[in-house]
C-alpha cells in the first residue's frame, strides 16, 4: 500500500519544475499541491483500511432490571426579561436610542413527564420497552420494588419508580453488536478455505439487528431446540466467555455431505471474532455428521462438541452439556496474532487514488496559472 505514497512525488517534482520555469507559480502554490497530494493519499489510506477490515461481532447478555417510570409533573421557574430603551444625547447634541434586555422576574411553569418503561442488561445497555414487555419481565422476576424516583421539582403525579427485581434467576436474553478489526477479511487467500461452488446453498450470516433479535439457529437446527433456550445459553456464557454460539442444520442424507460445513466456514471466512459454530447434517436427533468451527485458542472444545452432538443429537436435552463444554474449554482467539497480515488493496482502489490525485492536482494547478499572483509580487 505504500506505493500510493510514491504518487506524492509527482506533484513534488512537477511542482518544482513549474516553480523554477514559470513566474505564475509561487512557492506556496507548489507546497500546496504537494500537501494536497499527501492529504489525499492519507485519507484514502484510512478509508481503505477501515472498509477492508471493519467488522461486527455479536455479544450476548440478559436483562437485570426493568423499570416503570410513572407520569409526574415538574415545577420549574423561567427567567423573564424585558426590553428597555434608553435615550441619550451626545456632545454634538445628537439624540441616540439603544435597546437592552434586562432581567424582570421569574415565572413558575409546569411540564408533564409521560410514563415510560425501560430495561437494563449485563451489557450496560438501556432499552425502551412496552408496558406488556415490562409486565412479562416483572412477572418472571417475581418481585417489584418501589423506589424513590429522585424527581427534582416534583409537583404532582407519582414520585416513585417501580423496579422489577429478579428473585427467580430467570433469564431474558439480549444481544448487541461490537465493531472490531478483522484483518482476515483483507487477506482471505492466506487461509485454506474451500471454494464455495456456485449454487451451493449455504446460510447467510445471522445478524442480530435488534437487541432481542436472535436468528442464530439456522436450517434444521431450530427444529428440536427452542431459540429462547439457545439464547439463554448464549446469555449465560456471554459475560464469561464472550462467545457467540451459532448452529447450522443441513438436511443431508449421508456422511458424504459433510463438506457443507467446510463451505459454510468458507462463506463466513471462519466466522466472526467470537463465533463458535456447530454444523450438522441429517435429523437433529441423530445427525450423520457434525463439524464445529470458529476462532479459538482451544481446538479441543470444537472436537468435544462434535463428539457430543454426534452422540446425543442437537436437541434441547443436549444444551446443558454443550454449555458445560464451552464454559470449560472455550478460549477466544487472540486476534493480535493476525496483526502481521498485510492489507493489499484491489486494483480498483489504486485506480481510485490515481483519479483523486489527478482531479485535485488539476484543480490546484489551474488555480495557480489562472490567478494574478506572480513571483515578482
Amino acid at each position: 500500500m505504500w506505493v500510493c505514497y510514491l504518487l506524492c512525488a509527482l506533484p513534488l517534482v512537477g511542482g518544482l519544475w513549474a516553480w523554477i520555469y514559470s513566474k505564475k507559480v509561487v512557492w506556496w502554490e507548489w507546497m500546496l499541491s504537494f500537501g494536497l497530494a499527501v492529504v489525499a493519499c492519507f485519507i484514502w489510506h484510512l478509508c481503505l483500511v477501515w472498509g477492508m477490515t471493519t467488522d461486527e461481532e455479536t455479544w450476548s447478555g440478559y436483562i437485570v432490571q426493568a423499570t416503570f417510570h410513572p407520569e409526574w409533573v415538574e415545577e420549574y421557574k423561567v427567567a423573564i426579561y424585558k426590553t428597555v430603551r434608553r435615550t441619550h444625547t451626545d456632545s454634538k447634541g445628537r439624540t441616540h436610542t439603544t435597546s437592552e434586555r434586562v432581567f424582570s422576574h421569574y415565572e413558575t411553569r409546569h411540564r408533564t413527564h409521560e410514563q415510560y418503561w425501560d430495561a437494563c442488561d449485563t451489557l450496560d445497555k438501556t432499552y425502551d420497552i412496552t408496558r406488556a414487555e415490562y409486565d412479562n419481565v416483572a412477572k418472571g422476576f417475581g418481585e417489584v420494588a418501589t423506589r424513590d424516583g429522585h424527581k427534582g421539582g416534583f409537583d404532582g403525579g407519582d414520585p416513585n419508580i417501580y423496579v422489577a427485581v429478579n428473585k427467580t434467576c430467570i433469564i431474558y436474553p439480549t444481544t448487541t453488536t461490537k465493531s472490531w478489526t478483522n484483518r482476515i477479511k483483507s487477506a482471505p487467500s492466506l487461509f485454506s478455505y474451500a471454494k464455495v461452488p456456485p449454487g451451493t446453498k449455504v446460510f447467510e450470516y445471522p445478524r442480530c439487528d435488534g437487541w432481542r433479535d436472535s436468528p442464530r439457529l439456522l436450517g434444521t437446527a431450530g427444529l428440536k431446540v427452542p431459540i429462547l433456550e439457545w439464547d439463554r445459553v448464549n446469555a449465560r456464557l456471554g459475560s464469561a466467555k464472550k462467545v457467540n454460539l451459532i448452529a447450522c442444520g443441513f438436511a443431508t442424507e449421508g456422511d458424504g455431505d459433510s463438506c457443507m460445513a467446510q463451505y459454510q466456514e468458507a462463506a463466513w471466512l471462519g466466522g466472526k471474532k467470537n463465533d463458535l459454530v456447530i454444523c450438522f447434517g441429517g435429523a437433529p436427533e441423530k445427525p450423520f455428521w457434525v463439524k464445529a468451527f470458529g476462532w479459538t485458542e482451544q481446538e479441543i472444545c470444537k472436537r468435544n462438541l462434535e463428539s457430543l452432538v454426534l452422540e446425543k443429537g442437537f436437541v434441547e436435552a443436549t444444551l446443558p452439556a454443550i454449555e458445560k463444554e464451552v464454559a470449560a474449554n472455550y478460549q477466544i482467539k487472540d486476534w493480535s496474532k493476525f496483526d502481521y497480515l498485510e492489507i493489499e488493496p484491489s486494483p480498483w482502489a489504486y485506480v481510485t487514488i490515481v483519479l483523486i490525485i489527478a482531479i485535485t492536482q488539476g484543480a490546484i494547478w489551474i488555480f495557480s496559472f489562472k490567478n494574478v499572483i506572480e513571483k515578482d509580487q
